[in-house]
């Protein structure tokens, strides 16, 4: 997603000159997009989300082929409230997690977690190149993690660090360690909206590099032999 206003748009100097009427509906965009879904959604949206929301509403109906003669601003509006309005369910859903499973990860495996005692935490070990992409608080979070939830994060670390995105890679990653959104889009220097959607995406990877250990929703585990 390009995100910023039209002069920080990367290549924005090379649109201009390409293409002067979609520029120009760029920055008409940019003026009245934003503040129609500030009106529409109030405080539930930053004003970095915002920008970033409208200016990816724009690409993607610019990628489209936009008619600049059938109200092209009203039509790019339009995906940018539909985009908007998936972002903040998609907050709301993060506003009620679990506080067993603050990450959001470990509902992968179907809540084999949900019993655990978020004061219960033990020291693990932290593998050094993780360590150096992310820095010491990485060491620090993982240090924390649920011991219940040990085998849970042995099987699911090593499948983050097969996401090659590295966006993709960097949200996730950082979401494992209990990063909040705010503090990713911080430290990444990208959109509330972007981690949404390189979060969506990182987890697609997750379930499938994971799909052997993961259970379809409301259905048990499947009892050991021990336990038949």
């Amino acid at each position: 997603m390009v995100n910023g206003s039209p002069r920080k748009v990367l290549g924005a100097e090379a649109f201009r000159a390409q293409d002067p009427a979609g520029f120009a509906l760029f920055e008409t965009c940019m003026k009245d997009v934003a503040p129609y879904l500030k009106h529409k959604f109030g405080s539930q949206l930053r004003d970095t989300d915002l920008e970033g929301i409208a200016t990816a509403a724009f690409f993607t109906a610019y990628r489209k082929g936009i008619d600049f003669d059938r109200e092209p601003v009203a039509y790019i509006k339009k995906i940018a409230y539909n985009d908007a309005l998936k972002w903040v369910k998609e907050r709301k859903k993060e506003w009620l997690v679990d506080q067993t499973d603050p990450t959001g990860l470990l509902a992968l495996f179907g809540g084999e977690a949900a019993d655990a005692d978020p004061s219960d935490a033990v020291a693990r070990s932290v593998d050094p190149k993780r360590q150096m992409a992310a820095g010491t608080a990485v060491a620090e979070a993982v240090a924390t993690r649920l011991k219940e939830d040990a085998d849970v994060w042995d099987v699911v670390d090593p499948a983050i660090s097969t996401i090659s995105a590295q966006q993709q890679h960097e949200v996730i990653l950082r979401q494992s360690l209990g990063h909040d959104d705010d503090r990713i889009a911080a430290d990444l220097g990208i959109s509330r909206n972007q981690i949404y959607q390189q979060r969506h995406r990182g987890i697609a990877v997750l379930r499938k590099e994971l799909k052997q250990y993961i259970r379809p929703g409301g259905q048990p585990p499947t009892p050991t032999a021990g336990e038949q």
